[in-house]
């Protein structure tokens, strides 16, 4: 699943997701809301989310995500090195980070990452 509020950066994503042959892109959203409204319809094996969303910050919609589900993986996309450490560090749940300007081969192996590390723990 792909969370951002940008619409040229989720075409992105998915682009990037439909070029590996071990994922797909099974819902998006734009903002907080509609992310756990997605989260709740598509159970997705993996989030991919930004920390800077409307209508309620990607913070919130991780925790709640993660109240329905505490064992999902997330992968959050950062500005910044540390962006994640300081607001996520008391999540309930299993997250991992990447910067938003990493190669999209990187972006890729986090998800890939949070799965093989995390994926276990959740089955839908």
């Amino acid at each position: 699943m792909i969370v951002n509020d940008h619409p040229i950066m989720r075409v992105g994503l998915r682009l990037a997701v439909q070029r590996e042959s071990d994922m797909q892109v099974v819902c998006e959203a734009g903002d907080a809301a509609q992310a756990v409204l997605e989260f709740e319809r598509c159970r997705p094996d993996v989030v991919l989310i930004d920390l800077q969303l409307p209508h309620g910050s990607g913070l919130r919609a991780i925790e709640a995500i993660h109240a329905l589900s505490p064992t999902s993986p997330i992968v959050v996309l950062t500005t910044f090195p540390g962006d994640v450490d300081v607001p996520l560090g008391n999540a309930p749940g299993p997250i991992m980070s990447v910067s938003k300007a990493a190669p999209s081969e990187e972006i890729m192996a986090a998800v890939r990452e949070a799965e093989r590390t995390f994926g276990h723990n959740y089955r839908h």
